[in-house]
């Protein structure tokens, strides 16, 4: 109970003070008392779509949930790219007012400036067209492409393609649609290996089931992997489950495994918490019991590497950080993490790969982040 009150204080405080900034900025757009209250009331909804979104569908009125989400969550992405371009353009404004009164002549006139009056205009367009391009931009999937070579492939494979997705987040606001989608672009890479590392689940998946079925006809050659991520946990860990199973995804939770003696295999849990605690697992232990002289495979939600896993593993896939997803976010993850998407090295011949991930978390936009299915191609050599 503490922690969900925690939650909807930090919430009120963060996102209520980004609308009232952004009420603040565009204020002077709106004249007439009874225009100036209609005016705020707006900004009092839209904190509070979120709120009643996540209500409708913990009551499963998943209608009313959708029609809530898409102008909630919208809005959501516009106020914070407003008051970005507000703050990116006061700034030589402010600095221009300053030089002006600092002449010895000027004489500097009673309230507001009105280059500041006319920032937030300017602004609000700017936030917009940047709001349909990241609309746009979030159902334009990417593939990357990448080719490692390895001496630690059987000799009767020559070539091993992996195919990572990561961060769907299935949700009330996932058009069923993007997801058959997916699975056609993922089914055209004819991978040998098919792993999902979290995210996947986020919210109630009873719209889902034809995804689920349309994922479990995708039948690759060593079969289709997964592991937990934070949304699992925050969606409810049982369902997330029954769904992946569905969707023929084997579930790794702090197992490994020397997979049809082509490939070690290994994958933990997520650390979030949500009433089920994620299985405990020394990740060293794990990685140890797995033979050196096959390719290890680590999937780990977070692009995180315990320092005393360091050379028990050649490739760790993870998702999590969107590359934050909205600009200019990707700065406040690379300091969060260290890691934003694509290559790290993580020393003693064990690399991590990072993806941006195909879904959206909160608003439906990406800005500099477009969604990615990667290919690895494995190669004897």
């Amino acid at each position: 109970m503490l922690a969900y009150l925690g939650f909807f204080a930090i919430y009120v405080l963060g996102y209520g003070g980004l609308q009232y900034c952004c009420w603040r900025k565009l204020r002077h757009l709106v004249r007439g008392r009874r225009q100036r209250v209609l005016f705020m009331a707006w900004f009092i909804l839209q904190l509070a779509l979120p709120i009643l979104t996540r209500v409708a569908e913990r009551s499963d009125w998943l209608l009313t949930a959708r029609l809530l989400a898409w102008p909630g969550y919208l809005w959501m992405g516009y106020s914070f790219l407003l008051l970005v371009f507000a703050m990116l353009i006061d700034l030589p404004a402010g600095l221009l007012v300053l030089l002006r009164r600092r002449r010895p002549d000027a004489v500097p006139p009673p309230g507001t400036p009105r280059i500041f009056k006319l920032t937030g205009p300017v602004a609000a367009v700017l936030a917009l067209l940047v709001t349909l391009y990241g609309a746009y931009a979030a159902r334009q999937m990417v593939m990357e492409q990448h080719t490692l070579t390895t001496g630690k492939l059987p000799a009767a494979l020559p070539r091993l393609r992996i195919v990572q997705i990561s961060d769907l987040h299935i949700g009330i606001m996932t058009d069923p649609a993007r997801l058959t989608d997916i699975v056609a672009q993922v089914r055209a890479l004819q991978p040998d290996l098919l792993v999902a590392t979290g995210d996947v689940v986020d919210g109630t998946m009873a719209p889902h089931q034809a995804g689920a079925a349309a994922f479990a006809a995708l039948q690759p050659r060593y079969g289709k992997f997964a592991v937990t991520g934070n949304h699992e946990f925050y969606a409810g860990l049982a369902q997330a489950l029954t769904w992946l199973n569905d969707a023929g995804f084997q579930v790794l939770r702090g197992e490994s495994s020397n997979y049809h003696r082509v490939i070690n295999l290994a994958g933990v849990d997520d650390y979030a918490t949500n009433g089920e605690l994620p299985r405990a697992v020394d990740e060293r232990e794990l990685l140890a019991t797995l033979p050196r002289d096959q390719f290890t495979l680590l999937l780990r939600h977070r692009p995180d590497v315990p320092a005393n896993t360091v050379g028990l593993f050649d490739l760790q896939l993870s998702g999590h950080t969107h590359r934050g997803q909205i600009f200019p976010f990707t700065g406040v993850v690379w300091l969060a993490t260290g890691h934003t998407s694509g290559w790290y090295e993580a020393g003693n011949n064990s690399r991590l790969y990072v993806s941006r991930g195909l879904g959206t978390w909160g608003p439906p936009l990406r800005v500099f982040s477009p969604p990615e299915i990667t290919v690895f191609d494995l190669v004897r050599g």
